[in-house]
């Protein structure tokens, strides 16, 4: 296809779907704005009436905040400016399209299969590597710019719906991921393998670590607290799911949800105990209510955020500087130690 395309910019950015439902669409390329949106998400490719609807919506220029997933973004290589910043292992790949001025295309009938639903991919780990990937777009690309209250919305979603699902380990990766961005991008070239954060966050994921179903025997299901009626759902919502609310540990549902709605945020409502299978039945984990581990994380979490909306002028010109510093192919030959080498 770029063989034959007239115009020297094109890429290809293309489709994604699980091996496990590949007729469920995950994205046709995405947008990104404040959060990453997959574009034509939940397409069912078996339906011809929907997949005809999303190829003809699909052939409209694409606009400007437009990404290709590295698991399927064929560019020119005359046309490369900047080399992928070292975000490993989230975010490069939406910078890289995004920093650059090519013209991204779809190739219909053509997509890439994952092996399982980003929702049940999603650690701690991944949080941390979103929530700092997402804040550095908007830092270091000019074009991306949406100033101290928009990098506050992204702070501000990411900690609540941590803290809604009562996914404590998540919130405190979250805080870390936040002091990681107010160190500015030489973090992340002094740490560019990740490893200390692996380790890190790994030593403080307890909760939400996968365990053997046998291992979470024994608990039952309880719903006080119906989340589908309006009133019961306007009040947890005022008191972010109960952590405004005395001794909401003991009286909230506990409920059982698949791996597959991890990030759903509607069933949770009113619960003070969630507990989520892996798809094959064998794995779970369970989350419970605390006020305490709530607080301690939102505290830090103020403290970051007030931080970089007083520095954020200062912060954003590091980070523009840094970007361009850190996707150039001198800066990766440094990184791995190929400076003598040609090309």
């Amino acid at each position: 296809m770029l063989a034959y395309a007239s115009e020297p910019g094109t890429a290809a950015a293309g489709a994604v779907a699980t091996a496990r439902q590949p007729w469920d669409l995950w994205e046709n390329g995405a947008l990104f704005h404040q959060v990453c949106r997959p574009l034509f998400n939940g397409t069912d490719l078996r339906d011809l009436t929907e997949t005809l609807a999303m190829e003809f919506a699909s052939t409209a220029k694409a606009p400007a905040n437009f990404y290709g997933g590295w698991w399927y973004f064929a560019f020119p290589v005359d046309g490369v400016r900047h080399m992928p910043f070292p975000f490993f292992v989230r975010g490069d790949d939406v910078s890289f399209s995004l920093v650059h001025e090519f013209t991204p295309v779809t190739l219909p009938g053509v997509m890439s299969l994952q092996d399982e639903n980003f929702s049940v991919k999603e650690t701690p780990l991944t949080v941390y590597l979103d929530l700092r990937s997402h804040l550095a777009h908007h830092l270091s690309l000019p074009q991306m710019e949406i100033g101290r209250m928009g990098l506050l919305k992204i702070i501000l979603r990411f900690h609540l719906r941590s803290l809604i699902l009562c996914h404590y380990d998540t919130l405190d990766a979250v805080v870390l991921a936040l002091g990681d961005v107010r160190a500015g991008p030489g973090y992340f070239a002094d740490n560019a393998d990740l490893a200390a954060r692996r380790r890190d966050i790994a030593t403080g994921t307890d909760m939400e670590r996968w365990r053997s179903v046998a291992q979470a025997a024994g608990m039952q299901d309880r719903l006080r607290l119906p989340s589908h009626r309006p009133g019961p759902r306007f009040l947890m919502k005022c008191t972010l799911n109960g952590h405004l609310l005395p001794g909401f540990g003991l009286i909230g549902n506990r409920i059982t949800l698949p791996a597959a709605r991890r990030g759903a945020i509607r069933p949770v409502w009113g619960a003070a105990r969630i507990t989520y299978h892996s798809d094959d039945g064998t794995r779970s984990y369970t989350v419970t209510h605390s006020k305490r581990r709530a607080w301690a994380a939102t505290r830090n979490m103020l403290g970051h955020a007030w931080v970089l909306w007083r520095d954020y002028a200062a912060l954003r010109d590091r980070w523009r500087e840094g970007y361009h510093d850190m996707t150039q192919a001198s800066f990766w030959k440094r990184l791995l130690g190929m400076e003598n080498t040609e090309g």
